[in-house]
């Protein structure tokens, strides 16, 4: 899998649409979008995201959809990708209604591995690019998958004497009186 994009190209994060999409990054080249990176870790991808970008970039002249996920979804992901574009076999593909359109899905780890080669990396220094992608999965995981404490239960009887002793009155020493320290 190669695919070559202009250095000219600029980028662009979360640009929002009025038609709802927001892709995670997009390529602008002289103005027009000529690539759309949408990453998914944990999520699915939406009903009709994928073809909508695509529409996208075939209406603004062509491009390509590069679609990023974990190398362990790659093969559902694909297929995914296989049946809202039509196509089969291994990307890139070319969209049959949008033959100016190249997709692509693609691993995380693909997209390491690819920038550990062409910054000429060695083992340590590549060892490092992971494990900074490692953590960086961790604490998105961990931020996605905080839960709220447990509400605590108490039963009614207790909740009875609680909401009692809002009107009760406290006398000074009381405790001390009863030989509680």
């Amino acid at each position: 899998q190669h695919l070559e994009l202009s250095p000219d190209v600029t980028w662009r994060a979360e640009v929002g649409h009025d038609d709802g999409r927001r892709p995670d990054l997009e390529g602008y080249l002289d103005g027009r979008p000529v690539a759309a990176i949408e990453g998914k870790l944990g999520a699915s991808f939406g009903i009709g995201q994928l073809e909508a970008y695509v529409n996208d970039l075939h209406a603004r002249g062509g491009g390509v959809l590069l679609a990023l996920v974990p190398s362990y979804r790659a093969v559902d992901a694909r297929a995914v990708a296989c049946a809202s574009f039509g196509v089969t076999g291994n990307p890139p593909w070319r969209v049959a209604e949008a033959p100016d359109v190249t997709a692509l899905v693609i691993s995380w780890e693909s997209v390491l591995e690819a920038l550990a080669r062409a910054l000429h990396l060695d083992e340590a220094e590549r060892a490092h690019l992971f494990d900074l992608a490692r953590t960086a999965n961790t604490t998105a995981a961990k931020a996605r998958t905080r839960r709220r404490p447990a509400q605590q239960h108490i039963r009614p009887a207790v909740q009875h004497i609680l909401d009692a002793m809002v009107t009760a009155p406290v006398h000074k020493g009381a405790i001390n009186d009863a030989g509680i320290p």
